[in-house]
Parts: C-alpha cells; structure tokens; sequence
C-alpha cells in the first residue's frame, strides 16, 4: 500500500509540474510555438516531410504543435503523449513498482527539453520540435515492448532488418529502438553456441550503423551524410553553450540504456532483491524534479517579448503598454514596443519617456541576433518598413521553413504593397490551417476590395509612414540602429512621419535635427505634448541660439522645469550618480531626466 502511495504521489507531482510550466508559467512561450509551426493538410506537406528520415515524427509533431493555440489544449495533449512516454516505458522493460519514478523521470527530462529553450525558439530548425522527440520516444519503447514479447525466434530473425524499416520513419529513434533491442534479447535455446549468437548481435550491430549510409547514398538526396545519423533529433550545435539542450536528451538515453544493460546482466528476482531500489528510483526522480526547476527559463524579458510580440500581432496597444510596464529592467525590444504602442495609441508624445529606459541584454546560449529574431518581423511591419519585413519573413522561411507568423506578416505586405494575387496565396495556406482560417478571414475582403483597407486602423497608421523612397537597405542585423537613424534623418512627409522622426531624435538625443521636426509639428498642430515642450525648453536653455518665446508652453511644464534648473545649481557638485539618485523622484518621467541620466544605451 505504501508503494502505490508512492508511485500515485510521484505521477501527480508529474502532471502537475507538466500543467504548470506549460499551461500557467509558459503559457505564452507555447502560444509563441503553435505561431512558429505550421502543419498544412495537404498530400504536397507530407511528402515534404518524408523526404527526409524522421519524417513521421516531423508531420505528426507539427500536427500536434498547433494545439498550442491553446496553451492548455497543447498542454493536455503532450501530458497524454508524457503518459504514454512514462507507462509505455514501465511496460517495455516491466519495471517492478519500486522502479516506476524512474519512468516518470524520463516524462520530466521531456519536459525540460521544451521548458529550457531561450531564443532558440525563433531559429529553431527542427519543425515539430516540441512534439516529435516525445513522440519518437514512445515509438521506440513500443517497438521496444513489442520486440521484447515475440519468441526468441523471430527476435533473432527481426533484429537484423529492423533499422531499414524503422530508419525512414523515426530517423535516429529508429536506430536508438533497434540498439536497445540488441542490448536486450537473449540468446535463443536453439543457437547452441555462444559464439553464433555474438556474431549476430554483431551483424544487428553493423546494420544500424549502415542504414543511415545505404539511405544517404540511394534514397534521401538533400541532406548531409553526418545529418544523416542524427535525422530525427534537434538540430543543436555541438558546442559548450548549447550542450544544455542536450542533456534532457543524453539523461533519457542514459535511462534507457541503464535499465537495458541492468536487465540484460540481472534478473527480475535480483532486481527485487536490490536493497536500494526505492531509494535509487526516488533520487533519480528528485534530481529530475531539480533539474526541471533549475533549467527552465527564468528570464522575464524574454517571456515579456513574447507576449508582446503575440499582443502586438493582433494590434492590443493597451495590453502591451499595461504588460510592459512590469518590466523593471527592459530589453531594447520591450522599449521599442512599448513606444510603439504609445504611438498607436497617441500617448508617445507625453507618456515615452515616463518609463525606464535601459537596454537590458537578451540572455540567449546563441546571442548572434535574438533582437532581430525576436521583433524584426513586428516592428518593421508596424513602423512601415514593409520591405524589412518581408524580407527576413522569407529569409527565415529558408532557413528554417514555412511558419504560420511568417505568413501573417507576408500576407499583410503584400496587400499594402498592392500586391493582392501574392497576399491570396498566403491566404490560401493560412486558410487551411485550423487555428489560423479565422484570423486569416479579417483579411479576406481587402483581396477583391483593396480600398477598404482605408477603414481599418492597422492600415491607415501604416501608410503615412511608407512615405520614403522604396529601396531595400542592409540593417546588418542592427534592428533599433538602423529605424532610429532611418526616421531621424527623414525630412518632411505626413504628419505621423515627422512626429516618428521627432521622437527618434529626441532618443537619440539630436537637438539640431529636434528643432526643423518640432516647428514642423508645432505649426500643424494645436496641442504640443509634454516630452516635446520639456525638450524644446532645454535645448533652448542650453543651445541660447533658439527662440522660443513664442510658444506657448504649459505652465506646469515651465515650472517644473525652472525647478530643475534650481536643482541643478544646488546639486551640481555632486557625482552624477548621486544627482541622478536624488533627483530620479522629481524629475524621473521627464526627457530632462532621460537627456542628463540614462547613459550608454546599447541600440542594436
């Protein structure tokens, strides 16, 4: 009784760890995955998939991987596949009860090969990543289970085809479920000579080396003879900073090849004889439970930029303004759609610089360009740089195939570029996937009627700032670089385009491109808002070449800043850190603060 107490509270601690990290503290992380997949169900996808070994697993995971629409609907189904995963493998090796964590604890290394990824979600190549090693696992016990039951004879007559069946459809799995079998079979009592057998396990041996080789060299043509053996596993690099994402993977590996060896040396009454074997199987699962805890994301940045991105993918201003400001200690990319969304919702000019300001780094185990990866895509669409967009929509497409986001983005260039026979493609691929069709549907009228994209918001704030020569210019990555030194040093154009360029020289701190920009919006509007009028009254201050006294500023707004003035002369011998510190509560919402204080920001 005390056993299956123990086994009960074990799986529930599983299912509740499975429930928690995916459906509430990631849930975000894992709406993010269903947009960076897409599974088409049409005859053309899955021969795609299946021109390479691992196919199945990559169509079926993909399938799988939509559900993530809903977090707890995906939620719910990889904790079935868990299961599986989890009895499957008890059932295979037929575990006694005191053995079972140990099942639960490859069901937990599953788990934390999708709860550690960082940026790596955006350039992840392996399509159905976050369903196909589950799924190739459990394949692999039950072929394992299955082999495990036959008679002795048809082991032996099996063992050496298995890895040319099993190859094509589960890739390295395939091998790693043959291995195992010739790791646990027996010798047959009609083999009477010992030597017989090992030189049948030898040649069961040399067939899973040489499958991958007789299908690189006849059957599959664009791969590489290396990715050959791997097909089917993550495409990880094989480096110091990366091989954290492989551990999960080598654990459940070192699992199965445990208990295999175990039972090929012990028997079941020597395994029930083992002194330790409660002890051993709960540490195994607590290290697991450690390292699930240990080893997922922790960064609140970058759990921030998701949601934003998802946010700002169905133009929720509000929301992203609200979420954004829980940040205490930004990245750039949270500070880009933060402005963004003032702008959307006409605060920037008064409310962007009452925020922090910071340039927090983007922790990454591949940090080559996670803020191009993570907001390229969104901030070039909304800020009209439709080229920019499209251009590493299809960049990446290539590189690491079709996602539903990147069809989104596609479809909504190109009918701002008036390219409507190319934006109904990309509606027609949107259209047949399920969780997709009815976002796609907002877009369908503008194909026979483009006019009517004038009506919708998302548009009519877009167009006024394609205002600029149409030419596709090298960004080098640089995303933030680049837009700030693109919108600062335009001149003229429509209204909503001088104020993006104002504001941006206003962070970049440009006084003598401020003032052509802040006439200009002055003279075409009524009201000038807060951030505008504080830097116009410093630079004035400051420059004594300008003059201003024609403009009518608010008074609260001359006040405060002849109080700052106050400040400056009775603190001015103090550390700049000091004043900073002092003076953060009276002026710290102010682009005075900004201008004097926030130093050494990293726009990249």
């Amino acid at each position: 009784m005390k056993t299956r107490r123990y086994i009960l509270i074990c799986g529930m601690i599983t299912a509740a760890c499975t429930l928690y990290f995916m459906a509430l503290r990631n849930a975000g992380f894992f709406r993010m995955a269903s947009e960076l997949s897409l599974f088409l169900p049409t005859k053309m996808y899955f021969r795609e998939c299946m021109s390479e070994a691992g196919g199945l697993l990559v169509y079926l995971g993909t399938f799988c991987t939509q559900f993530f629409y809903y977090p707890l609907l995906g939620s719910l189904i990889f904790l079935m596949l868990q299961a599986a995963v989890v009895f499957g493998f008890i059932r295979a090796f037929r575990l006694q009860h005191a053995y079972y964590p140990l099942g639960m604890s490859v069901g937990l290394m599953l788990l934390l090969s999708l709860t550690q990824l960082d940026y790596m979600l955006f350039i992840l190549k392996s399509n159905g990543y976050f369903f196909s090693n589950g799924l190739g696992i459990a394949v692999a016990i039950a072929v394992v289970g299955g082999f495990r039951r036959l008679k002795p004879a048809m082991q032996t007559a099996m063992l050496a085809f298995m890895p040319f069946g099993l190859y094509p459809l589960l890739g390295f799995y395939g091998l790693f479920a043959s291995l195992i079998c010739v790791l646990t079979i027996r010798k047959p009592c009609f083999l009477k000579r010992s030597s017989i057998f090992r030189i049948h396990q030898t040649a069961a041996l040399g067939a899973i080396v040489i499958t991958p080789y007789l299908y690189f060299n006849f059957v599959y043509t664009h791969t590489t003879l290396s990715l050959s053996y791997l097909s089917g596993l993550p495409r990880f690099n094989f480096n110091k900073a990366e091989m954290v994402f492989w551990l999960p993977f080598v654990a459940i590996a070192v699992c199965f090849m445990a208990v295999s060896l175990f039972q090929r040396f012990f028997s079941a009454q020597d395994a029930a004889k083992f002194a330790s074997r409660h002890l051993l199987s709960a540490g195994v699962f607590m290290l697991s439970l450690l390292a699930l805890f240990a080893g997922s994301n922790r960064d609140k940045n970058f759990h921030t930029e998701i949601a934003l991105n998802l946010l700002a993918l169905d133009c929720q201003w509000a929301k992203i303004i609200q979420q954004s400001e829980a940040s205490e200690n930004p990245t750039r990319l949270i500070v880009m759609l933060r402005i963004l969304a003032m702008q959307r919702t006409d605060k920037a000019g008064d409310r962007m610089f009452s925020f922090v300001h910071a340039s927090a780094p983007q922790v990454a185990h591949r940090p080559s360009a996670c803020l191009r990866d993570a907001g390229s895509k969104t901030v070039y669409y909304y800020y009209g740089q439709i080229n920019h967009c499209y251009r590493w929509c299809m960049e990446d497409m290539v590189e690491y195939g079709m996602k539903a986001l990147y069809l989104k983005y596609m479809l909504r260039c190109a009918l701002l570029n008036g390219e409507t026979d190319l934006a109904r493609k990309y509606y027609g691929a949107l259209s047949q996937v399920w969780f997709h069709r009815e976002w796609a549907k907002k877009y369908e009228p503008f194909l026979d009627n483009p006019a009517l994209m004038d009506t919708v918001d998302e548009f009519r704030r877009i167009r006024p700032l394609m205002a600029y020569d149409d030419m596709l210019l090298g960004d080098n990555g640089m995303l933030e670089h680049y837009l700030l030194n693109s919108f600062a040093n335009m001149e003229g154009g429509p209204p909503d385009l001088v104020e993006v360029s104002l504001q941006c020289n206003l962070i970049q701190k440009n006084s003598a491109n401020f003032w052509p920009r802040f006439f200009l919006y002055a003279r075409t509007h009524r009201n000038i808002p807060v951030h505008y009028q504080e830097a116009a009254l410093l630079y004035a201050y400051l420059d004594g070449k300008v003059d201003v006294s024609r403009i009518q500023f608010d008074r609260q707004v001359r006040d405060r800043f002849d109080r700052l003035i106050h400040c400056s002369q009775q603190y001015g011998t103090l550390p700049h850190g000091k004043q900073a510190e002092i003076l953060r509560p009276l002026f710290g919402d102010t682009f005075w603060y900004y201008y004097f204080f926030v130093q050494g920001l990293k726009t990249s």
